[in-house]
């Protein structure tokens, strides 16, 4: 396919020349749909048969909006079995995804309600979790890059955009999200884990006698239990020499040299 052109439109589809030539390039790949004023056999049937959807009448509405395309798109492989919902405008959509049960969100950023780089940053306000892949008409690479490093995960022009780009974009915009939220999560695991070790660096209340020390809700712990609940130091226990001549002083004693 060249220049980008992915679908095209006919008018007066049903006629023999016209009719053979969609034929033609919807058998090479291309995205091809047709109106005419009269619908009628054998062309509309051969039509049909070779997968170019016919509809009837001249109307602005018969040629496909960038959203029908881009179901079509999607609808280009049986197998893929992707649910798809479409809402058509950013209001509506931000209610839907609440409700969740989405996987990755294709935004278009002109809509009825939004446009722009604001359409990306209320979404992004509202569902920062969610993976999205913005879809645009417009070749603007400075926006293009603004976008993902704002933490969408692709952005694809319309007019370039086939099955297998799409679905490769779905594919790792829903991984690289995932990579996304792990790594937050182990952030702040690590942060608490920071915090609490850093508790033991400030005043610990300890007593004078018995060297239990004092936690934060007035509970009295053995030293080495608290230190153990507080960092990652795990204790082992023996006697230094001051408390071996203590507690046994006759073993002690028959281990010493004669002076």
């Amino acid at each position: 396919m060249q220049n980008g052109i992915q679908h095209i439109h006919f008018m007066g589809i049903c006629g023999t020349a016209m009719g053979a030539v969609a034929a033609a390039l919807q058998e090479r790949g291309f995205t091809v749909t047709g109106s005419d004023e009269n619908v009628y056999p054998p062309m509309s049937t051969f039509l049909e048969e070779k997968g170019v959807k016919i509809t009837a009448g001249y109307k602005a509405a018969n040629i496909p909006a960038d959203a029908q395309l881009i179901m079509e798109i999607l609808r280009e492989e049986p197998e893929s079995a992707m649910k798809i919902m479409h809402v058509d405008n950013l209001a509506r959509g931000l209610e839907t995804l609440e409700h969740g049960g989405f996987d990755v969100v294709l935004l278009d950023l002109t809509l009825p309600d939004s446009s722009g780089h604001n359409t990306f940053a209320m979404f992004a306000k509202h569902v920062p979790t969610m993976p999205v892949i913005v879809l645009t008409g417009m070749d603007d690479k400075e926006m293009a890059i603004r976008i993902v490093q704002e933490g969408a995960q692709d952005y694809l022009i319309k007019s370039l955009v086939d099955y297998t780009m799409l679905a490769r974009s779905i594919r790792y915009a829903i991984e690289r999200k995932q990579v996304l939220i792990e790594k937050d999560l182990l952030i702040v695991q690590l942060q608490d884990a920071l915090s609490k070790v850093k508790t033991l660096s400030g005043l610990l209340p300890i007593c004078a006698s018995c060297k239990h020390i004092r936690d934060d809700k007035g509970y009295w712990h053995q030293v080495e239990n608290y230190i153990q609940q507080h960092s990652s130091a795990v204790f082992t226990h023996g006697l230094c020499p001051k408390c071996s001549q203590k507690i046994y002083p006759k073993a002690v004693a028959g281990n010493e040299a004669p002076v």
